[in-house]
């Protein structure tokens, strides 16, 4: 069973806290797409895009209020089968690095 990894979300953090002025600008919330912009998975996965990742990974359409550890493992899964990742986390920390890189 894969578990998410505290050090890839500490690592997240930290960096975001880094950059918290360059957040400033772009508001509380980052969408999907542009954290993970086409680009970047056709680079680093067989998707075209992370609305088909999701559905793939039978995310789309759920809350994250509605997630639990079995979508989660789900999501996983097909991220270590289909991308150059071994986990959401790691997918996540890549795709925070270069969103920072293209807009700081």
């Amino acid at each position: 069973m894969t578990t998410i990894s505290l050090h890839g979300v500490k690592e997240f953090k930290k960096w975001l806290d880094a950059h918290k002025e360059l957040f400033k600008e772009k508001g509380p919330q980052i969408a999907l797409p542009e954290l993970f912009p086409d680009q970047f998975m056709k680079k680093y996965t067989d998707f075209a895009n992370i609305e088909r990742l999701l559905k793939v990974g039978g995310l789309e359409n759920k809350s994250t209020k509605s997630l639990n550890q079995e979508s989660l493992q789900k999501l996983d899964d097909v991220i270590r089968e289909r991308t150059m990742f071994n986990n959401w986390t790691e997918m996540l920390v890549r795709a925070g690095r270069d969103f920072i890189a293209r807009n700081h």
